[in-house]
């Protein structure tokens, strides 16, 4: 019998190292909006809200008409928030959701669900790759320590039922696309921001998607993140509609470093294990 590692340790060792490859770990919420109390067709609930925040702070647009923002049941995520623009204003940030934060946390996890319900293919007044990819709707988190937006994670029709997801880079030029999406579908994003390295990696439907994206504000030894504002550009002749549900801002408790460092051990601890028996009994 091996007497390294007993088979539950090691089986659980193992699943810690090799589980982080799918999805990061995450820790306590710092956000957590799901608009489970809130009424079906109601105006989405906005306001001052305590720790963790759970509810958006202010809900407002750009140019007139407003559009609408509804709490809707939306296929594959349940109640969410629904922007809607009026197709007579084409304003970027026809809509908007903005929120107020207070978070230190060095490492930190963005999670949402989205369904682009409809958009139009062109007719945005905001662009980039030198005006050929349009930009429909936005999700930023702002850090003062950084004196910028951390990061930006957008959504570009390329055509009237599809387009990318990416991350927009700090001279608002270009976009890394990271997925891609179809109207209709419900997809699940998670953005981990780690101001530790100055990076930010996506994953999508729970699949690393995208690994090492440079944060606007670099490397911060002390960050502090102070508002989630999310917006949706209009455009003339449509009204564009997304959802967002489930939204949550966690902190991750643990370095990339500790679980694979945990998933390592156990693999040294099954390979001296002698005689063929690859786990000790419990």
């Amino acid at each position: 019998m091996c007497k390294l590692f007993s088979g539950k340790v090691l089986g659980f060792l193992g699943l810690i190292g090799l589980g982080l490859a799918a999805k990061p770990a995450v820790g306590a919420d710092l956000v957590n909006i799901d608009l489970s109390g809130a009424t079906i067709g109601n105006p989405i609930p906005t306001g001052p809200s305590g720790n963790p925040v759970t509810q958006y702070g202010f809900f407002g647009g750009f140019d007139s008409p407003l559009g609408t923002g509804l709490v809707q049941n939306v296929a594959g995520m349940g109640k969410a928030a629904v922007l809607t623009t009026n197709s007579t204003n084409t304003a970027v940030g026809s809509l908007y959701l903005d929120t107020s934060l207070a978070v230190t946390a060095p490492q930190m996890q963005l999670s949402f669900d989205i369904d682009i319900l409809n958009q139009a293919a062109s007719g945005y007044g905001q662009t980039v790759n030198a005006g050929t990819t349009p930009l429909l709707f936005g999700m930023r988190l702002y850090s003062p320590s950084g004196g910028d937006w951390a990061t930006t994670f957008n959504v570009a029709p390329t055509s009237s039922t599809a387009g990318n997801f990416g991350f927009r880079n700090v001279n608002n030029t270009t976009l890394q696309n990271f997925g891609t999406y179809n109207v209709g579908d419900t997809n699940h994003v998670d953005i981990r921001v780690d101001y530790t390295t100055g990076t930010a990696n996506a994953y999508l439907n729970g699949v690393l998607a995208y690994s090492g994206y440079p944060l606007r504000g670099g490397i911060q030894a002390a960050p502090t993140t102070s508002e989630l504002f999310m917006y949706l550009n209009g455009s003339a002749g449509t009204a564009n509609s997304v959802a967002i549900g489930n939204l949550t801002l966690t902190t991750v408790p643990l370095p990339t470093s500790v679980y694979m460092g945990l998933g390592l051990l156990a693999i040294v601890g099954i390979m001296r294990c002698r005689g063929g028996k690859l786990l000790a009994s419990a």
